[in-house]
């Protein structure tokens, strides 16, 4: 299968992962309670918004910079409660490399990705 199949599979996989584990932080903010789990509800619902923007080529810019943001104070927050935050990082490259590998594919002449 063409790596220009392939892509919006492993976009698609990808974001379906992040609203998923979004889901979860917002769920887990609501029981936690206070100012900081205030803070994670909405930094989660933001990240279901960004992910499901990152979908679209016309929105996948502004999208990736929205998600990068959340990732990095996601990961400060984490360290904040005295976890290893490397999952954001994590994140963070599979976001960016979706990226890349959409505009490689874009620059290529029709039917050129194998």
């Amino acid at each position: 299968m063409p790596l220009s199949r392939w892509t919006p599979a492993f976009r698609l996989i990808f974001v379906a992962f992040l609203v998923a584990a979004s889901a979860t932080t917002i769920s887990g903010a609501r029981a936690h309670g206070g100012h900081f789990g205030a803070a994670a509800e909405l930094l989660g619902s933001a990240e279901v918004v960004a992910a499901l923007l990152f979908m679209f080529r016309r929105t996948q810019f502004a999208a990736l910079a929205v998600l990068l943001a959340i990732f990095a104070i996601a990961f400060g927050m984490a360290i904040f409660v005295g976890e290893m935050p490397l999952r954001f990082v994590y994140y963070a490259a599979t976001a960016a490399f979706i990226l890349a590998l959409d505009r490689h594919i874009a620059s290529e002449p029709a039917g050129a990705s194998k």
